[in-house]
């Protein structure tokens, strides 16, 4: 439904009453009472009418502007009525993996949840390609992932975290302050250690077979 700052702009738009009334669906003495009822709220007449239609008198060039802001206005505000209406009945996706799911996603989905009770959340555990790929795919609505994977989506930053690497006791690497190349241990050193592991599983079935797989990303 119109509100009367809305048919008296239509009005003003249109050139009369009557196309105004043909354009909102109304009829023309509910156009009409329209524009009365907000010259009485004003205190002043802001439209006259003859017989090529109407104008503005001068107190309504000077309040149109305003009412064209304030219908501006009820624009804005019933779009974010129907957003809030949305959220209150809407299922978000959200890809993750397991770190942000224990840390941030928690605290996240309770403040959210306690503004939007009727919000519910559907979590999908991937690893840093998959999660992306997901929202390329429109599996999920977002997703938590690293710079590096983020190529063709719109990202924000929301926290940093360290990655350590855990290695025995004795291991050569332990020595080191830092691994300057990690990439390169993984892709040529980590296989031999590998497969001196499987030789001495060897013979002990299948459950111990050991199972690496190594994900980097650069900040």
């Amino acid at each position: 439904m119109a509100s009367r700052y809305q048919i008296v702009c239509m009005v003003v738009d249109c050139g009369s009453l009557k196309g105004a009334a043909d354009e909102l669906g109304y009829t023309q003495s509910a156009v009409s009472q329209a524009v009365k009822a907000l010259e009485r709220e004003l205190g002043t007449t802001i439209i006259e009418r003859g017989k090529q239609g109407v104008s503005l008198t001068r107190d309504g060039k000077q309040y149109l502007p305003y009412l064209r802001q304030i219908v501006t206005a009820e624009a804005e505000l019933e779009g974010k009525r129907q957003e809030l209406l949305g959220l209150s009945s809407t299922d978000i996706r959200i890809a993750t993996f397991t770190n942000v799911s224990r840390t941030v996603l928690p605290r996240v989905i309770r403040d959210f949840g306690a503004l939007h009770p009727g919000v519910r959340f559907t979590l999908k555990q991937g690893d840093y390609t998959r999660n992306a790929q997901w929202v390329h795919d429109g599996v999920v609505d977002f997703c938590f992932t690293a710079r590096g994977f983020t190529a063709g989506l719109e990202k924000r930053v929301v926290y940093h975290d360290e990655l350590v690497a855990l290695l025995p006791a004795a291991h050569p690497l332990t020595a080191k302050e830092k691994i300057a190349q990690l990439d390169r241990y993984i892709e040529k050193e980590a296989p031999q250690q590998l497969a001196k592991l499987e030789a001495r599983l060897k013979g002990k079935g299948d459950a111990c077979r050991p199972s690496v797989r190594a994900v980097c990303a650069s900040g």
